[in-house]
């Protein structure tokens, strides 16, 4: 036992290394990235303009936008990546039943199918409207949100 625990340690060990290292090795920025910088401008005199003034002018704000910032950009890009997986996923006919790619895509596929949504109207929801529209009681109130609460649909509050 005395031995084997030191070559786990070790191994633990060169995995954690090897991680750090790959990560660097590949390029991946980390912290501040000196290309932000606009050296035309004295820190002393506007340091916010000297730490960003470069990606400033290199990222305006976009026209749909009130602000933007590194978040925003991100943020923006993630969603492009997400709406082009979902689209992928919801093309993908053969996907096999019942995996998460088909799951996906065939969800993606009846959101975004409006003609159908427009036509069916309220009717995929209308077990759940018959329930709140007979609701004459505070026990019947009671009742209808417990039982939404046990079907996962968080109504009035949500707890965790």
């Amino acid at each position: 036992m005395k031995r084997i625990a030191p070559f786990i340690l070790g191994i633990a060990l060169l995995g954690i290394i090897m991680t750090i290292s790959s990560a660097y090795a590949e390029g991946n920025a980390r912290g501040i990235d000196p290309k932000n910088f606009d050296t035309t401008v004295s820190p002393c005199q506007d340091f916010f303009e000297f730490a960003n003034g470069n990606w400033l002018k290199e990222n305006p704000v976009p026209p749909a936008y009130s602000s933007w910032s590194v978040d925003d950009e991100m943020r923006e890009r993630n969603n492009v990546m997400l709406h082009e997986i979902l689209e992928n996923a919801a093309k993908d006919a053969a996907a096999p039943k019942g995996s998460n790619l088909q799951k996906i895509g065939d969800f993606f596929a009846v959101a975004m199918d409006s003609v159908k949504i427009e036509k069916e109207g309220d009717t995929p929801i209308k077990p759940e409207l018959d329930k709140i529209a007979a609701i004459k009681t505070l026990a019947d109130l009671r009742n209808v949100i417990t039982g939404f609460h046990a079907e996962g649909n968080a109504v009035l509050f949500n707890c965790g």
